[in-house]
């Protein structure tokens, strides 16, 4: 199911992406069915959490898993880690063609990326939350 902010997302993106996107969006809500959908400075976002800086400028809520479209491609947020640190760094040399950050996972097209691995990454993501 999309949610209607979802949604709102989804329909302003290029057609060319909007497919990728939705099967995207498709293989995170089936991995998280229960958690919230919601929308921060236009990332679909899913599962919500609140932080606090070291200053208290620095405070909001943000997703555990996040997803946009932008010129160059597609990324996928995924903010929970490990022992071993963040989930994206730790898989880098398996998750296909993409540029990999401490949580984000950027791809020009979702044919680029193992899709089983982000699978693997999004499954791990959940675990580690709904402990």
């Amino acid at each position: 199911m999309t949610s209607p902010a979802h949604q709102a997302i989804i329909d302003k993106i290029d057609p060319q992406k909007r497919q990728e996107i939705q099967q995207l969006h498709d293989l995170i809500t089936s991995i998280v069915p229960d958690w919230e959908q919601w929308e921060t400075k236009g990332i679909m976002g899913w599962g919500r959490y609140s932080y606090q800086g070291s200053s208290k400028a620095c405070s909001g809520e943000w997703f555990h898993i996040g997803l946009s479209a932008n010129k160059t491609g597609l990324s996928v947020y995924i903010i929970p880690s490990d022992e071993n640190g963040m989930l994206p760094e730790q898989a880098k040399d398996k998750l296909g063609v993409a540029s990999i950050g401490k949580s984000c996972i950027r791809t020009k097209s979702i044919t680029k990326l193992n899709l089983p691995e982000l699978e693997k990454l999004l499954k791990q993501a959940k675990s580690i939350i709904d402990s």
